[in-house]
């Protein structure tokens, strides 16, 4: 009889030790094939939280070390701004995706032919000339302003502010109500004439009425509501909120020198945001040593605390699993090479026999890892399906973050548990059969008798 058929018959004959090593197998590679598979769940968790996390950094003007003077009662402090050629050169820089910059100032919403659009208000006290008054804030992307990124906002409707708009604006969900307004329709972003006479009556000169026709394309909702809405003017609100890019915005301001003036300084701060927040240290190193930026003027901060907490706990996760793989696969190795310790030595009289016989070690051996991969194979096979079966709710007990969909079964996994698997069981039968392999058939059988 040839060493396959042996090894078959015996397996079917021995159905109790059959049985008990194939649940064995099956656990083991189920709980491995499961813990590999969460844990590319969790990298592909990572890689996500790398997206979408909004790590950035921020340059500010750096005031300690501002010229300070007495200007009345106040102080003034003379320090450099956040030129565009700065933020053009920082954004250059590989792994910066995106950046943002903001000024503001009041201005006024009107249609087409002039009409003027009041305010929300949520309060009486406001001033008549003030109930039109809005706050305008230019940008460079809106998808990146901290009133997004802290999910105060959330657009709702079109898109967000780019670089490259002009004559765009944003506006609330509330105003669009109010209004009726859509995502298309065209309006002007104006500094009007009663506004122009208002500033006059409080001093203000080189002024003069001016508008530009801009275009809404996207309408943001309001996340996160103001406690005190009762107590701001109608321009503080965030109802009353509008967002527009930075070339309209400096535009509707050129008939007001002042303003003019302090648009075309620069900017108090800009934030930079990263394709990928493992970056951020060298990122911020390699913006520090651009020569042509006075950095005494200006400082860095970095913005990743919520990248740090998350990856921390991913970190965790990772460990724990992977500390989960190594002491299940030890403390399987060490099972199945006691239970076939313990069952080489029971067969030792069949071994004597088979080498009285003339059979060669290396037969009787190949038998014994032929009936035990043989169990295997059906075991692993098996794995695929139970794994897929809990991985999804084992991981999301690890780690609430993931849901039984993130997680799947990949053949690359499948393959590496199946020959992991095959190794140790090759390696156990190794070291279970060499007691009774250094023997000879006639020190076997006299064992036995």
């Amino acid at each position: 009889m040839n060493t396959p058929k042996r090894s078959l018959l015996y397996v079917i004959r021995k159905r109790s030790r059959t049985g008990l090593l194939f649940v064995i197998l099956l656990v083991v590679s189920t709980l491995v094939l499961s813990g590999l598979s969460i844990m590319d769940a969790a990298g592909d968790s990572s890689a996500e939280l790398r997206e979408s996390t909004g790590t950035s950094f921020t340059m500010e003007r750096n005031l300690s070390t501002a010229t300070r003077s007495n200007s009345g009662n106040n102080f003034v402090y003379q320090q450099e701004y956040i030129a565009d050629e700065m933020i053009e050169k920082i954004s250059d820089i590989d792994g910066i995706k995106g950046y943002n910059a903001k000024i503001g100032g009041y201005l006024e919403l009107q249609n087409l032919d002039g009409d003027r659009f009041e305010t929300i208000v949520y309060n009486k006290w406001n001033e008549e000339d003030l109930k039109y008054d809005i706050g305008t804030f230019g940008c460079f992307n809106t998808a990146y302003d901290s009133f997004f990124t802290s999910n105060q906002f959330e657009l709702s409707e079109g898109r967000h502010i780019a670089t490259d708009d002009k004559q765009v604006i944003l506006i609330s969900d509330d105003l669009a109500e109010k209004y009726n307004f859509k995502v298309g329709d065209k309006l002007k972003l104006t500094l009007s004439e009663e506004q122009v006479q208002f500033e006059k009556r409080y001093g203000v000169s080189d002024i003069s009425a001016n508008s530009v026709d801009v275009e809404i394309i996207g309408i943001y909702k309001i996340l996160e509501e103001q406690s005190d809405k009762e107590t701001l003017g109608q321009y503080e609100l965030y109802e009353n909120y509008v967002f527009t890019d930075m070339a309209t915005f400096k535009e509707v301001f050129s008939t007001w020198a002042v303003a003019a003036k302090e648009n075309e300084q620069g900017y108090e701060s800009a934030d930079f945001f990263l394709t990928d927040p493992a970056q951020l240290g060298s990122i911020m190193s390699e913006v520090s040593n651009i020569s042509s930026i006075n950095w005494n003027n200006f400082t860095l901060t970095a913005n990743d605390e919520v990248f740090q907490q998350s990856a921390s706990s991913m970190s965790n996760v990772e460990k724990l699993i992977t500390t989960m793989i190594i002491v299940v696969v030890v403390i399987a190795a060490v099972i199945i090479t006691l239970i076939l310790s313990m069952w080489v030595r029971s067969r030792m009289r069949e071994t004597g026999i088979l080498m009285s016989t003339g059979i060669p070690k290396y037969k009787i051996v190949a038998q014994y890892v032929l009936e035990t991969v043989l169990i295997a194979i059906f075991a692993f096979a098996l794995s695929y399906f139970t794994s897929n079966a809990i991985a999804g709710n084992l991981g999301h007990i690890i780690d609430s973050t993931i849901t039984a969909g993130d997680v799947h079964i990949a053949i690359s996994n499948f393959i590496l548990v199946f020959c992991t698997g095959i190794a140790v069981i090759l390696a156990s039968i190794g070291i279970s059969s060499i007691p009774v392999m250094q023997m000879n058939p006639r020190e076997i059988l006299s064992k036995m008798s």
